[in-house]
């Protein structure tokens, strides 16, 4: 049975490894000006392996940070502001905001004031969180989170807990943040009276308290959004309103140097007065999806950056995997490259049971065992299956389906 840990690294307290350190960057508003990108991607060539890996939390994890690096990766962090100074701080700002959030909507006025209430908040469990959804779409409604700040259909805010369909109506951005300090509250006593105690708010038996009626939904759920250059957005009617491109990354792993690329875009436009507006990047954000929305860039083709939407890899999904994982029991993500390209998407490859890289399941889900690989169909890494077998086995398995 592998280990189930119960905290995900931080920057301040990062977890160790196959391949080295893990440290996790939280960018607030889930967003990186064009500085702020640049210094992300020369830290990561220079102290961890090149890669960004981007995480379902529209975090950016760094993988392969040795020790004696590490302090001089968090005063790279500190300088390009990308950490909080104070380590609690940095490991409560567990928020997941949607990125189409614009300056005229609820988005960062309540990201502001939440971040400013966090010091005040209860100890929690570290993967409690907040999801704020509170852009011109409803673009959240399938990510974990416990705690959601959305919009009823009407426009008006809601502060809706997890494992509840509808959620209580408040009038302002002060309103809801006093509700959620009290919720929180709430359930740092509740959860105690469980045995064990639970570390998420959907595990809770206890009702709500009669101060937080559930009593709207949220608006409708807008279409998920596509990578490539048909996918232009913009970030709404404020001044950060940009069109942009959405770039997938097999795995969430996007590297470095192909990032820095597109945002030194922004830089030769502004020492080239001819360069056409249009291609001028505005900065990044990232994506609950494990992608990146690249403000105001024409697209361009660069290596492990994915344009076309029907790329299988968009739809598979594969942990680090060994030697990289110590609880993993084989190599993930080649095994989950040629899977993908046979079986056309929808597969995943985890190398022990937890199922890190996908919870949901997934047509074909195959998991490393210490005799083998065992396959589920129409499942999850925890579920049962068909196996263990071989390596060679699976594959005539799933000769079929191919």
């Amino acid at each position: 049975m592998a280990e189930v840990r119960g905290w995900c690294p931080g920057a301040w307290h990062p977890m160790a490894s196959g391949d080295g350190l893990v440290v996790r960057i939280r960018p607030r508003l889930g967003r990186l000006s064009v500085a702020q990108g640049l210094a992300l991607c020369e830290a990561a060539e220079r102290y961890a392996d090149g890669m960004l890996n981007l995480t379902n939390r529209a975090n950016i994890q760094l993988r392969g940070v040795a020790e004696a690096d590490w302090p001089k990766l968090m005063v790279a962090l500190q300088a390009a502001e990308l950490v909080d100074d104070d380590p609690a701080l940095e490991s409560r700002r567990n928020l997941l905001v949607t990125p189409n959030w614009h300056t005229d909507d609820w988005t960062q006025p309540l990201h502001q004031a939440l971040c400013e209430q966090l010091s005040t908040w209860p100890v929690l469990p570290a993967k409690v969180g907040l999801a704020l959804d509170t852009g011109p779409e409803a673009l959240l409604q399938q990510a974990s989170a416990d705690i959601r700040l959305e919009l009823t259909q009407a426009g008006q805010l809601l502060v809706r807990v997890s494992g509840h369909t509808q959620g209580t109506v408040v009038a302002s951005v002060d309103e809801a943040v006093v509700l959620v300090g009290r919720l929180l509250a709430w359930f740092a006593s509740v959860r105690q009276q469980q045995s064990p105690p639970v570390g998420r708010f959907s595990r809770l038996r206890a009702a709500l308290p009669a101060w937080a009626p559930v009593e709207q939904a949220p608006r409708a759920a807008a279409a998920p959004w596509v990578v490539g250059a048909d996918s232009l957005k913009t970030a709404g009617s404020g001044t950060l309103s940009c069109p942009g491109i959405l770039y997938g990354a097999a795995w969430g792993r996007a590297p470095a140097a192909s990032v820095a690329a597109l945002l030194s875009v922004h830089k030769a436009s502004l020492a080239d007065a001819s360069t056409d507006e249009t291609s001028t990047v505005e900065g990044l954000r990232v994506t609950p999806w494990r992608q990146l929305w690249v403000e105001g860039v024409l697209p361009q083709h660069l290596p492990g950056l994915i344009l076309d939407p029907a790329d299988p890899r968009l739809t598979s999904d594969a942990c680090p995997g060994a030697p990289y994982c110590p609880q993993a029991h084989i190599e993930t993500q080649p095994l989950a490259a040629e899977l993908a390209v046979a079986l056309g998407g929808d597969v995943h490859v985890s190398g022990c049971e937890k199922g890190c890289a996908r919870p949901s399941a997934a047509a074909y889900c195959v998991v490393g065992e210490a005799a083998g690989y065992r396959l589920i169909e129409q499942g999850r890494a925890s579920d049962s299956g068909q196996g263990p077998f071989s390596l060679d086995a699976l594959w005539q398995r799933l000769s079929s389906r191919c």
